[in-house]
């Protein structure tokens, strides 16, 4: 009885570190920090810009709500900061909001690298690499590379939407779910350009 107890533990064991083992080597490659460049003609056209500051502190709560106070990139239990995601339509000219999450710091200035390398200081900027480079598994000269299509991609974007016009439209609409009714917004439309107001985003 004894002997089967000592084997059912080592089956259980070596089960669990094969999962891990596993998860470990399947996570190379994946990019689970993924670095964004705004077009130019997108700059402070966000959330952020175009609602209040306690619309967007109950917007924030709601997120922060659902991760339960972990990043939800990394897991990592923190103050959580809030991450707008984008699709930019090249054929309308809408940059549209399509989720929310909650992020760590490091994360998030991993996401924003450019700002990060720009506006942070030198410390903080060395603690978002470094985190950057661990959750990624990039090596230094990835981490370049990705910078250089991230901007790549941007001075696309921007190039599009400088031919097509004087930018793309915010699209908010996602905001119109119940879940944001805290949030007491209007009703959020397809184009909310005109209505944003200048603030740092990040």
């Amino acid at each position: 009885m004894f002997n089967l107890y000592i084997f059912v533990v080592v089956v259980s064991v070596i089960i669990l570190i094969s999962f891990k083992i596993k998860s470990f080597f399947s996570s190379f490659g994946k990019e689970r920090i993924k670095l964004e460049f705004i077009p130019a003609t997108q700059y402070f056209l966000n959330v952020r810009a175009a609602v209040e500051v306690p619309q967007w502190e109950a917007i924030a709560k709601t997120h922060y709500r659902e991760a339960k106070g972990h990043c939800e990139i990394c897991s990592k239990k923190a103050r959580m900061e809030c991450h707008e995601l984008w699709n930019f339509d090249t054929n309308t000219f809408t940059q549209k909001l399509v989720g929310m999450v909650a992020l760590c710091h490091e994360c998030h200035g991993g996401i924003h690298y450019g700002h990060t390398i720009h506006s942070k200081d030198r410390a903080d900027a060395a603690r978002i690499t470094k985190h950057l480079l661990k959750v990624n598994h990039w090596s230094v000269d990835t981490l370049q590379n990705k910078m250089t299509s991230a901007q790549e991609e941007a001075a696309r974007l921007t190039r599009l939407a400088r031919n097509g016009g004087s930018g793309y439209k915010l699209d908010l609409t996602y905001l119109n779910q119940k879940k944001y009714r805290l949030a007491e917004l209007r009703k959020m439309t397809n184009d909310e350009r005109s209505r944003c107001i200048k603030k740092e985003s990040y």
